[in-house]
């Protein structure tokens, strides 16, 4: 039997919603786990359209729908070419290996961690990923893991479970070199209550449960990102939990090379040196799209060697020992 109530409330973001509260008597969920999947695919996808994806955050304790975004293209993502194939490999891997997975009687889950410096990249990377699988993103901010037990209930099927910046929790630091014993609170409840009035501390260990226990849903995928993996407890990142570990790094001459091929359309085919061996994506892209840098100002204000170079414009080529660039 199933027992549905509709209500109409008024949340914390003083926006009015209308809600459902589904009670299911009896044992077998699958029919409620079906039905939630099928009423946020009709949600995300009733006014998306194939070329987006949508961001979810937690709301009183469900997944709401926040914004879209313009699919990212993995080509548009600058990394070492190395790590772009170890990432996307994975990937193809674990989706075309679930059958394997059941048989073998394997969790299907993967977790990634992305970990490296501000500004290099790590959000640009999770937006591909969603693109390439073509899921939407549930982004739960680190400072919400009181809300953990709750999002993985709640996670659709079509989502990556997206958590930045995780190291800002102390939550998850290493507890022996930090000597963390911080508690929070969190919701104490099942698979199927939202109860708010009954609170238990949550720690690390909890929140290890939570990723491995039987509210892990199958063919998941985390997402974490970090700037510092050094801090984090190694039972987070074990293998197990934390399938792959990439890191992303500063701008090299072969991200920049490609960089300047995917926005300016030329690719660079002699030996350069960066003068910045910590610049950034993010710098990268703040002088294309809000200064405007035009080719040659991009190249002489970030490489070396170019000052006995002249531009071609009929030819639309750089010639030089040290640096030739042509049309892609």
């Amino acid at each position: 039997m199933l027992f549905i109530a509709i209500h109409e409330k008024e949340n914390h973001y003083n926006d009015e919603s209308l809600g459902a509260a589904i009670t299911l008597f009896g044992n077998d969920m699958a029919f409620v786990n079906e039905l939630r999947n099928d009423l946020y695919k009709a949600r995300s996808y009733s006014s998306k359209k194939a070329d987006e994806t949508a961001l979810f955050v937690m709301r009183d304790n469900v997944w709401t729908k926040a914004t879209v975004s313009g699919k990212r293209k993995p080509e548009s993502v600058f990394i070492p070419h190395k790590n772009k194939d170890k990432l996307f490999r994975a990937l193809d891997d674990f989706i075309s290996r679930r059958d394997w997975y059941k048989e073998k009687n394997i969790p299907h889950q993967l977790g990634i961690l992305l970990y490296g410096p501000p500004g290099t990249g790590k959000t640009s990377i999770i937006k591909a990923v969603a693109a390439y699988l073509d899921r939407n993103i549930c982004f739960l901010r680190a400072s919400e893991l009181d809300k953990l037990q709750n999002a993985v209930i709640d996670l659709p099927s079509d989502a990556i479970l997206v958590i930045e910046d995780i190291d800002s929790n102390n939550l998850v630091l290493d507890r022996e070199a930090a000597n963390n014993e911080q508690k929070i609170l969190v919701q104490s409840q099942g698979a199927g209550s939202r109860s708010s009035d009954i609170k238990a501390p949550l720690n690390l260990s909890d929140v290890l449960n939570i990723f491995d226990g039987l509210l892990a849903s199958p063919n998941r995928i985390l997402v974490m990102t970090t700037n510092h993996i050094e801090k984090l407890d190694p039972a987070l990142i074990r293998p197990g939990r934390t399938d792959i570990k990439l890191e992303i790094g500063h701008i090299t001459p072969e991200t920049f090379s490609d960089f300047i091929r995917y926005f300016y359309d030329y690719r660079i085919t002699g030996p350069f040196v960066l003068k910045d061996d910590t610049l950034t994506i993010s710098a990268l892209q703040n002088d294309f799209l809000t200064n405007h840098f035009s080719l040659e100002q991009m190249l002489e204000k970030y490489t070396a060697g170019l000052s006995g170079n002249k531009h071609k414009s009929d030819e639309k080529e750089y010639t030089g020992e040290e640096l030739a660039l042509k049309r892609a």
